[in-house]
């Protein structure tokens, strides 16, 4: 008895060997037949329709999902556009996606037309089952999309399963009359792709823990109660500015015009440094004139006195003489001064500060106007000027952080030595109070002279919703008047 081996021919019974009688090789009727199943259409697109079905499967989101099926069901099935529908309501329709387009522009007239030639659809028909329609049906034959749209015969077809259906869609257009052979493949490709949009939409998800609503908020509700109990420091930021301590002010002695600065600003001095000259002309012309005055008088004394042992006349006058030459004499030392202050000299060492010497020379200033300071570099406090709504924090002593431009990194402590009893209008024209802090004893460096900064200021502990609600409540009590 035969074996099925043994019944079943060789290769080289079914095929032949090649005329070298090496290989066993097709034969002639075998190759033709196989060239004509390569070039076979249907064998083509069956070959494209399992790519395609496998490449759904093997998707990671629902996104890449929509663009392979508005993408390749248009290829496959010789469509010139094709759009993907998510229904939003019972018979309503939004584009997800469009073939050969990234994203979609909900906001774009031709996607608002399709919306509204779906809603059509969805009225008038079944979109559960393949429609097969050309324009003007569903569509505003008035709409200027609907007359002009190159592409009139359109197939609908529903992305179905056997557990869902009618859920999304495909809307495939092209310029000639839907065949049948496309309409089996279409609907067999977008069975395939809505299993695989179900797939996607039925994976497992991050169970949350769910609390009962009533007990979350009353637990809400006591926790922020208990939050705003909590004591913390009442804190307020202003704006701060290095400025000398105990300066020595250069002012105008007299009236008169600066007529030439004698040292550079940021320089050091020492006492009795010559600072500015001032235009001495008057000055010197008054000086010359009392000093001719006072010889005008002394020769009128001598005169009486020699008179007076002879002439009685000239004892009289001798007493006027010398209450004459007396005044000259004061109106001599009093031009004298006046010379003097015509040059300003430094009173104590530091270092010269004022802004730029072509903004005094040549400026006329009135008696007691500033022109420079003599300040020590190391001698330095803290102006800061903080708002009236942070007036919470207001008190000498209170802790003060530095945090100046040139170093934010590295703040400095200091301690409010001084606070102002009147708020003032400060440069930002906001009312603020005026302090001055002093630097702590310590290791820590002197900032640069005319630095700016953030200042943060620590005033007494207070409940977390006192430190919260004190701007609302300012705002309320100043709206309402209290």
């Amino acid at each position: 008895m035969m074996t099925p081996a043994q019944k079943r021919p060789s290769v080289e019974q079914q095929f032949g060997r090649d005329t070298a009688g090496a290989r066993p090789h097709f034969g002639a009727e075998a190759q033709a037949a196989a060239q004509s199943l390569a070039i076979d259409p249907q064998i083509t697109a069956l070959s494209q329709l399992l790519r395609i079905e496998a490449e759904a499967r093997q998707t990671q989101t629902e996104a890449a999902l929509s663009h392979l099926i508005a993408n390749e069901t248009r290829s496959l099935v010789r469509a010139r556009q094709a759009f993907v529908f998510r229904r939003t309501s019972k018979k309503t329709y939004r584009v997800g996606t469009i073939s050969s387009l990234a994203q979609v522009d909900q906001n774009a007239p031709m996607v608002q037309w399709l919306g509204r030639l779906l809603r059509g659809l969805g009225n008038a028909e079944d979109c559960s089952r393949v429609l097969e329609f050309a324009l003007p049906a569903y569509a505003d034959p008035s709409d200027s999309i609907t007359t002009s749209y190159p592409f009139r015969f359109f197939l609908w077809v529903p992305l179905w399963s056997r557990v869902q259906t009618g859920e999304d869609g495909v809307l495939l257009a092209r310029e000639i009359p839907w065949l049948e052979a496309d309409k089996r493949i279409a609907v067999r490709l977008a069975e395939t792709c809505g299993h695989a949009l179900l797939l996607h939409r039925s994976r497992p998800r991050r169970q949350k823990i769910r609390l009962p609503v009533r007990a979350t908020t009353l637990a809400m509700a006591i926790a922020a109660c208990s939050a705003g109990f909590v004591p913390v420091p009442m804190t307020a930021l202003a704006p701060l500015e290095v400025s000398a301590r105990d300066p020595h002010i250069v002012t105008m002695p007299t009236e008169g015009i600066v007529q030439q600065v004698l040292v550079e600003p940021n320089t050091t001095v020492v006492p009795g440094q010559r600072l500015v000259q001032l235009a001495d002309t008057v000055a010197r012309n008054k000086l010359e004139l009392s000093e001719r005055e006072v010889l005008v008088a002394a020769a009128r004394l001598e005169k009486a006195s020699s008179l007076s042992f002879s002439d009685p006349r000239g004892r009289h006058d001798l007493g006027i003489a010398g209450a004459e030459l007396a005044l000259k004499q004061a109106e001599r030392d009093y031009a004298k001064s006046l010379l003097d202050r015509t040059v300003l000299i430094a009173r104590k060492a530091g270092v010269a500060v004022y802004t730029d010497r072509k903004d005094l020379e040549g400026k006329p200033l009135a008696a007691g106007e500033k022109v420079m300071m003599i300040v020590d570099p190391g001698a330095v406090e803290l102006t800061i000027n903080l708002a009236v709504a942070d007036s919470v924090v207001l008190e000498p002593g209170t802790r003060v952080k530095a945090f100046v431009d040139s170093d934010p990194m590295r703040p400095l402590e200091a301690t409010v030595a001084h606070v102002d009893y009147q708020a003032r209008i400060s440069e930002s024209g906001v009312a603020a109070y005026h302090l001055v802090a002093v630097f702590k004893a310590g290791d820590q460096p002197s900032p640069q002279l005319g630095v700016r900064g953030t200042a943060q200021l620590y005033g007494p502990v207070a409940p977390l919703a006192v430190f919260i609600l004190r701007r609302p409540l300012s705002a309320i009590r100043q709206w309402i008047g209290l």
